[in-house]
């Protein structure tokens, strides 16, 4: 809300009658800078036998309106009222005149206007020069924008600050090229650039946040997950359930915190019983705030369960990039390798191992951190991570601590957020200015560079001729011409101008600049002048008479 203007004009309309009890008055005010769609809030009016004490209470819907009120009181005089009195010393006049003078019949009409800054109760009173009766009627205002800096505060930040403009409020930038924080925990170096925080490093890689796991002998579990914040979150959660042929598929129903989450990959194994091992995920869109949240796991029996969910930060937010399996037919292996091949250097493994049997535990290969291993009444499950620096192929694997009838192992990685160094939100990749803060990726001459790191944003060719000068201003645009000399002003710079003398570009075509043609006019390209007048014989009417 904001200033609803000062009267442009304060009119009045008097007529009057004698001999009778009935003077009236029309009052006109114009105001500007009223709200069109919603002008009128708050109205009210009260009257009294006698007193001098005009007044009348009113509570106001919007800040910054104004109070638009008038009165009348029989038997007033000229100038019957005053406007200053408490409680309202603020209060402006802006009509107080009588409307008739015979005997008895004579009345005081007065109209003026008070601003509200604030909503709420006030008391809008004006004191009359007669005790006598009275009325008064007030009607809200509403404003159609603000008035002072002060109303404009929600707009303040880091880089901008909140100010009135022409009745609106508006974000100006500030700290221009100073230090901000733009809450991504991945960004560093950030300055204030046209009021948006951005142009620093990010290279976070995926960072570890927490791990939990749980075992049932039903066919559900349910088990709590505390996630962090920060930015590009994952949550992986590894299923291994045993049961009967048939019995042990995870449904289409892990969930987090009631949202369901999205297979990448599963695999089942076993003869007269199944073991099956799962990986569901969750990308940062779908993930709650931090805090503590239930991870529900549902199958189609009655059967062993052992779950465990892995919460990341700094993960890419697109699917899992790459996924794989491998079983032992249940052969009762004591161990388990797995291949798959990642996309994407710095990717991270996650990993599911299950056993049918409730054996000691589970070791992992070197390189992988163990997350998790749970044991089940009659099963085992577990999963580890692993950080493959360069993309291509990767090995994971266990090693069964005690005899295993059957083991199913899946793996799914994932990808590192992508590097954004100039902390636009565009990854450097797709970045049309990798180095320089671009948001908009803007290019307006359509050549791959953006505009914010192109020389000449408007010269798709870049400076062709290597002068310095982009094509779209240089005056010989394939010709080095670094100081753009025109001698003769054509537009056409000397480097490149064929008659750098001559602005009209030998006229006559003859291949004879216009400043030494002895007929600039008339083709004359022997340049004959048999007279040796300096008028060629083209266009000398005498080419023998000197």
């Amino acid at each position: 809300m904001g200033d609803v203007a000062a009267p442009i004009t304060a009119d009045i309309v008097l007529t009057s009658s004698t001999g009778n009890w009935n003077p009236s008055a029309v009052l006109a005010l114009n105001y500007s800078g009223v709200d069109q769609s919603n002008p009128i809030g708050s109205t009210n009016g009260a009257n009294a036998a006698s007193g001098t004490d005009v007044t009348v209470d009113l509570t106001t819907d919007s800040n910054n309106s104004v109070v638009v009120g008038g009165a009348t009181g029989h038997g007033a005089d000229t100038n019957p009222y005053d406007p200053d009195a408490p409680p309202l010393p603020d209060l402006t006049e802006r009509v107080d005149t009588q409307t008739g003078t015979a005997t008895g019949t004579d009345a005081g009409v007065w109209a003026g206007d008070v601003l509200r800054a604030t909503a709420g109760p006030f008391t809008f009173n004006v004191t009359a020069s007669v005790s006598d009766d009275w009325a008064i009627a007030v009607a809200e205002m509403h404003a159609a924008g603000c008035i002072s800096d002060l109303e404009c505060a929600s707009l303040d930040d880091q880089c901008n600050v909140g100010v009135c403009s022409a009745g609106q409020c508006v974000a100006q930038p500030r700290n221009q090229g100073l230090s901000c924080d733009d809450s991504d925990t991945c960004t560093t170096g950030e300055t204030c650039s046209a009021g948006v925080c951005g142009g620093g490093t990010s290279s976070c890689p995926i960072t570890f946040d927490n791990a939990s796991s749980s075992s049932s002998s039903a066919d559900t579990l349910d088990f709590s997950h505390t996630i962090g914040g920060g930015g590009d979150r994952l949550l992986v959660v590894c299923t291994a359930v045993e049961g009967p042929i048939g019995s042990a598929d995870v449904t289409g129903n892990i969930t987090y915190n009631g949202v369901t989450m999205t297979k990448a990959i599963d695999n089942i194994t076993g003869t007269s019983f199944d073991q099956n091992t799962e990986i569901w995920y969750m990308l940062d869109a779908d993930i709650p705030p931090a805090g503590t949240y239930t991870v529900s796991v549902t199958v189609t029996g009655s059967d062993n369960i052992t779950a465990g969910a892995v919460s990341v930060t700094g993960a890419q937010q697109q699917p899992v990039e790459a996924t794989a399996f491998n079983d032992d037919g249940q052969s009762g292996a004591s161990s388990i390798q797995t291949n798959i091949t990642t996309l994407t250097d710095g990717a991270w493994i996650f990993d599911c191992v299950g056993s049918g049997n409730a054996i000691t535990g589970f070791t992992p290969d070197a390189g992988q951190t163990e997350r998790w291993d749970t044991v089940a009444s009659s099963s085992r499950g577990a999963s580890s991570t692993e950080i493959k620096a360069t993309a291509g192929l990767a090995t994971l694997g266990w090693t069964v601590e005690s005899a295993s009838n059957r083991i199913s192992h899946v793996l799914a990685a994932f990808a590192p957020a992508p590097i954004d160094s100039d902390g636009d939100g565009v990854a450097d990749a797709l970045d049309n200015c990798p180095s320089d803060f671009n948001p908009s990726q803007t290019d307006t001459d359509g050549d791959g560079i953006g505009d914010a790191c192109d020389a000449c944003p408007n010269d798709a060719q870049n400076d062709t001729d290597g002068d310095g000068v982009c094509g779209d201003v240089d005056n010989c645009p394939t010709t080095a011409n670094p100081a753009q000399t025109d001698t003769d002003a054509d537009g056409l710079g000397d480097a490149c101008d064929a008659c750098p003398n001559d602005a009209q570009n030998d006229t006559d075509g003859d291949g004879v600049c216009g400043d030494v043609d002895n007929c600039p006019n008339t083709a004359n390209p022997a340049q004959a002048d048999a007279d040796a007048d300096g008028l060629g014989d083209a266009c000398d009417a005498c080419p023998n008479d000197a």
